[in-house]
């Protein structure tokens, strides 16, 4: 099986990869992490940051940012939005 992103095979060392790839996102935004982690905990935040979000036209919370590094409000506001029940 093959990580959709990465395109490495799924082997042990596949781990430390997608724990370097948390780290670095958590340096980079880590207002962004910081509330994920609250809201959803961190194995499922880990997951919804790969997960193609409708509020973000359809593309994953990383992606978005990355593309759009000023747009961090966006997602910080969806995860809000997660925390109190509303619809995103």
């Amino acid at each position: 099986m093959y990580h959709k992103r990465l395109y490495l095979p799924n082997f042990a060392g596949f781990s430390s990869i997608k724990w370097k790839m948390e780290e670095k996102f958590k340096k980079q935004f880590p207002e962004v992490y910081e509330k994920g982690v609250e809201v959803l905990g961190e194995e499922n935040f880990t997951k919804w940051l790969d997960t193609p979000i409708i509020a973000l036209n359809g593309t994953s919370p990383t992606e978005f940012i990355k593309n759009n590094q000023d747009k961090v409000e966006e997602v910080l506001a969806i995860l809000n939005r997660i925390d109190h029940g509303t619809y995103s």
